[in-house]
C-alpha cells in the first residue's frame, strides 16, 4: 500500500519527507555538538592548563618579590653598612653588629618559612652571617659539601643581581634546593661587597599544586632565566631545549614529540622573573574527553538512524489507514472525481468546506441576531404592529416563545434611582452600569414570574416590559403585583435601585396584548402624581380618575400675584405654603390629568421668572438663572419632586433679596471704614475683614459684586484722591505726603500714583490748578 501510494501525489511523500527531516535533525545536531565542543573543550584543557600555570607563576613571583624586598631591606640596614669595609681581625663592636645582624636574619626566617637559609658574606673580611651563628666562609661550604668548596669559593668571590640557580646535591638531606643571591653594591664600588644568599627547598614551588588530579597526569617544569631547571614533578625530565625557540609570547600551547610520544606543551612566562613554567601532557590525556564525546555521538547517530526508520514505517502504515478509509466513503458521496493534482487532504476539504462554512455562518448570524430579533418581534406584538403574512404561533416558535396559559397582561418598569449603581451619565462606565441593572432586572422578574406564569422580558425605550401569561384564576392579578413588590423589594435591599412598576389589566389571550401594553403606558403616566417606587395598577387608577373629574387646574392670578409679593419680600415660608395650597387644591379636588400637571409645572415656571424680573439688584453673576429655572422644573418626574424643587428655588430667591439688603449696609460699612483708617500703611484686605468677622476671599467678592471693583482698588483710589489734594494744598515733600497717606516706601507710591494718574507725584506738582 506505501509503495503504491508514494507513486500519486499523496500525503504520503509529504509524511516520508517529514519523518527524514526529524531523521536528520540530530545527525545535524551530533556533528554541530561534536564540532563545538572539540572547539569548546581545547579551549577548557588549555585556559585550565594555562590557569595552572599561572597560579604556579604568582606562587612563585610572589616568593621571589619578597627575597627581592628582604635583600633591599637588608641593603639599607644601618648594621650591615658599618660591617661593608671590616677586615679581619673583627673588633668587639663589629662582632655585636654581626650578632645583632644575626638577630635580624632570625626575624627575616621567622616570617617566612618558605626560606630554609640565610646568609650574608662580607668579602672584605670573608665572613658569613646567618641566622644562627657568624663566622668564616667555610661554614656554608662544610652546609653545602665540602668537596665542591673551590666551585663554592669561586661563586661567593662572584657579583649577582637577582641571581637564582639550583643546587645539584642535597643540603641536610632536605632534597634539591634552589640558591637566590644578590650582591649589594657598598659605598665604594671598586672593592668587595657585600652578597645576600636566601636558599629554599625547590619542592615548595610546587607544594600549592599537589592536590590538583590533573597534574598526576602530565609533567611541571620550572626554568629560570637561564632556562635551567629549578623545579620538576618528575626526575625523568625530557629534552625540552628545543622547545623554547618555538615559544611565541609570554604563553600558548605547542604540539612536540618525544621518544615517539605525542605530547600537549603549555608554557607561561614570568614578566618580573624570567622564569618559565612548562606543563607538558601526553596528547591521549589531553584529549581523552574529546575521544569519550565523538564515540557517544557516533552511537546516538547510529541509534537515531535504525530506530528512526523502523518508526517512520511503522507510522506511515498507521497513520494513511483511516485516510484511505475516508477517501473511499468521499469518493461515494461527492460527484467530482479524485484530482490528482491535490492530495487526499485537500480532496476532503474541497467536499466538505462549502457546507460546513454555510452551516456555521447561519448558525453564528441567527445566534447573534436571536436576541435582538426576539426583543424586536416582542415589542412589535406588544405595539400591535405584527404582519400576518405568517401564523403568529409558528412565527413565536421560531424564537422560542410560547404561551401554555390564557391570560395575558403587562408589567412596566421605569429606574427612578439606579442607588449603587448610580455614576454621571457621561461617564464611560455609565451604559455597562445601565446594562448590568437591566441583565439584573430581568433575571429577577423572570425568576420570580416562571414560577407560576410564563414571562418574556423587552426592553423598550427606556422601560422594561414583561409579557405574563398566566393560568385562568382570578387571583391572576394579585399574583403579579405580588412579582412586582418582590421585585421592588430585591432591588431596593441589594443595590438601593428604586424602580416604579405600572400593571395592565388582565386580557383574554394574545392578541390583548397591545391593549395590556397601552394600559400599562397610561398608568406609568400617573408615576407623576404618585411618585416614584409605587405599584401602578391600570384597573386602580381608572376607578378613581372615574370619580368627580373636572376638566380644568387651579392657579388663580391672585395666587400668582400672593407668591410675586412674597418672593420680592424675601419670605420664603409665606412663598412656599402658597405653592403647597396650589398643588394640594388641584391633587384634592379632583384626579387631574398629566396635561393639566404639566399646564401647572409651566405656569409656576412663568411666576418664578415674573419675580426674578422684579428683584432688584439681580446681576448675571446670579446663582440662578431663567432657563435653569424652567429645565429644572420641567425635569420633575413626580409631585413630591416638584414640590421639593419649587422649595428650593424659593429659598434661592428669597434668600438672594434677604442677601441683597444685607450686603448693601456691611459695604458701606466698609466703605466708611476704608475712608477712616486709609493713611494706616498696614491696612489690606485681611486686616479690613477681621474688623467686619468676614474671611478676605469672602470680603473681596462680596464688595467686587457689590462696587464693580476689588476692595484693594477702592482703597488705593482713595489714598491717590488724599495725596493729589495734599500735594496741591501743602508743600509737603512727596516722600511725607506717601508716608500720610499710607505708603511706606517712595517707590511704591510713585507705583500706585502713575498708574492711576499716568504721571508721577512730583511732575503733577509742577501742573497748574485747573
Amino acid at each position: 500500500m506505501i509503495v503504491r501510494a508514494m507513486k500519486k501525489n499523496t500525503i504520503m511523500k509529504g509524511w516520508l519527507l517529514s519523518y527524514v527531516t526529524i531523521l536528520l535533525i540530530p545527525i545535524i545536531v551530533g556533528v554541530l555538538i561534536y564540532v563545538e565542543s572539540t572547539e569548546v573543550l581545547s579551549n577548557e584543557i588549555n585556559r585550565s592548563n594555562q590557569s595552572l600555570l599561572t597560579q604556579i607563576q604568582s606562587g612563585v613571583d610572589s616568593r621571589l618579590a619578597e627575597m627581592d624586598k628582604f635583600s633591599v631591606d637588608l641593603a639599607i640596614n644601618k648594621k650591615l653598612d658599618s660591617l661593608y669595609n671590616a677586615q679581619n681581625p673583627l673588633t668587639n663592636d663589629e662582632r655585636y653588629k654581626m650578632f645583632e645582624l644575626m638577630r635580624d636574619l632570625q626575624t627575616t626566617k621567622f616570617g617566612n618559612d618558605f626560606i630554609d637559609y640565610v646568609f650574608v658574606y662580607f668579602h672584605s673580611s670573608d665572613m658569613i652571617v646567618s641566622d644562627s651563628n657568624a663566622q668564616q666562609s667555610h661554614f656554608l661550604f662544610d652546609l653545602l659539601k665540602p668537596d665542591n668548596h673551590m666551585d663554592w669559593t669561586s661563586l661567593l668571590k662572584e657579583r649577582y643581581i637577582n641571581t637564582h640557580f639550583a643546587l645539584e646535591q642535597e643540603v641536610d638531606n632536605k632534597g634539591k634546593s634552589v640558591m637566590y643571591v644578590r650582591t649589594l653594591i657598598p659605598n665604594y664600588p671598586d672593592r668587595p661587597g657585600v652578597s645576600v644568599m636566601f636558599m629554599f627547598n625547590s619542592s615548595k614551588l610546587l607544594n600549592t599544586i599537589k592536590h590538583i588530579p590533573i597534574v598526576n597526569d602530565g609533567h611541571i617544569l620550572i626554568l629560570n632565566a637561564k632556562h635551567e631547571v629549578i623545579a620538576s614533578t618528575s626526575s625523568d625530565i625530557p629534552n625540552y631545549t628545543p622547545w623554547l625557540s618555538k615559544f611565541m609570547g609570554v604563553s600558548g600551547v605547542i604540539q612536540e614529540s618525544d621518544e615517539g610520544s605525542e605530547l600537549a606543551v603549555s608554557y607561561v612566562t614570568s614578566s618580573q622573573s624570567g622564569w618559565q613554567y612548562i606543563f607538558i601532557t601526553p596528547q591521549e590525556v589531553f584529549l581523552k574527553k574529546l575521544i569519550y564525546i565523538k564515540r557517544i555521538i557516533y552511537l546516538c547517530v547510529a541509534l537515531s538512524l535504525l530506530l528512526g526508520s523502523v518508526a517512520a514505517y511503522f507510522f506511515l502504515r498507521r497513520n494513511y489507514s483511516p485516510i484511505q478509509l475516508l477517501m473511499n466513503k468521499v469518493n461515494h458521496q461527492k460527484a467530482d472525481p479524485y484530482n490528482i493534482s491535490f492530495n487526499e487532504y485537500h480532496y476532503i476539504q474541497n467536499a466538505l468546506e462549502s457546507l460546513i462554512q454555510e452551516k456555521d455562518h447561519f448558525k453564528h448570524k441567527l445566534k447573534e441576531q436571536h436576541p435582538a430579533m426576539r426583543n424586536h418581534l416582542l415589542g412589535q406584538l406588544l405595539k400591535g404592529r405584527m404582519k400576518r403574512t405568517l401564523p403568529l404561533s409558528d412565527v413565536l416558535a421560531a424564537y422560542e416563545v410560547y404561551f401554555p396559559h390564557e391570560r395575558f397582561g403587562v408589567l412596566m418598569m421605569y429606574i427612578d434611582d439606579y442607588g449603587k449603581l448610580d455614576s454621571p451619565a457621561d461617564d464611560e462606565s455609565h451604559y455597562d452600569r445601565v446594562k448590568l441593572l437591566h441583565f439584573m432586572m430581568i433575571n429577577v422578574v423572570e425568576e420570580l414570574a416562571n414560577k407560576n406564569n410564563v414571562a418574556y422580558m423587552v426592553e423598550i425605550d427606556e422601560y422594561l416590559c414583561c409579557i405574563l401569561n398566566g393560568p385562568d384564576h382570578s387571583g391572576v392579578l394579585e399574583e403579579w403585583q405580588s412579582i412586582a413588590r418582590q421585585t421592588q423589594e430585591f432591588l431596593s435591599t441589594h443595590v438601593q435601585v428604586v424602580v416604579t412598576v405600572s400593571i395592565s389589566s388582565v386580557q383574554q389571550s394574545l392578541f390583548g396584548l397591545q391593549e395590556a401594553y397601552e394600559e400599562a403606558m397610561e398608568a406609568m403616566e400617573y408615576k407623576f402624581l404618585m411618585g416614584g417606587g409605587e405599584i401602578l395598577v391600570y384597573d386602580e387608577m381608572i376607578q378613581g380618575a372615574s370619580q368627580d373629574y373636572h376638566p380644568a387646574y387651579y392657579y388663580p392670578l391672585a395666587a400668582e400675584q400672593q407668591l410675586i409679593n412674597f418672593i420680592k419680600t424675601g419670605d420664603a415660608e409665606k412663598a412656599m405654603a402658597v405653592t403647597k395650597d396650589i398643588i394640594s387644591t388641584n391633587m384634592t379636588r379632583s384626579q387631574v390629568s398629566i396635561p393639566f400637571i404639566r399646564c401647572i409645572v409651566v405656569e409656576f415656571a412663568s411666576t418664578f421668572m415674573k419675580a426674578m424680573i422684579e428683584l432688584p439688584g439681580r446681576t448675571e453673576q446670579d446663582s440662578l438663572s431663567f432657563e435653569q429655572v424652567h429645565n429644572q422644573l420641567l425635569q420633575c418626574r413626580s409631585i413630591k419632586d416638584l414640590e421639593e424643587e419649587l422649595d428650593k428655588i424659593i429659598k434661592l430667591l428669597c434668600h438672594s433679596e434677604r442677601q441683597s439688603g444685607v450686603n448693601n449696609e456691611l459695604m458701606e460699612k466698609v466703605q466708611v471704614y476704608v475712608n477712616q483708617h486709609y493713611c494706616d500703611p498696614n491696612l489690606n484686605v485681611s486686616l479690613i475683614g477681621d474688623a467686619f468677622d468676614l474671611t478676605p476671599p469672602y470680603l473681596a467678592r462680596l464688595f467686587k459684586n457689590h462696587n464693580g471693583e476689588s476692595l484693594l482698588e477702592y482703597l488705593q483710589k482713595n489714598r491717590i484722591a488724599h495725596a493729589k489734594r495734599l500735594l496741591k494744598e501743602t508743600s509737603a515733600s512727596v516722600l511725607e505726603i506717601g508716608n500720610q497717606v499710607g505708603f511706606n516706601e517712595i517707590s511704591t507710591f510713585n507705583r500706585i500714583f502713575k498708574k492711576y494718574e499716568g504721571i508721577t507725584p512730583g511732575k503733577y506738582r509742577e501742573l497748574p490748578q485747573s
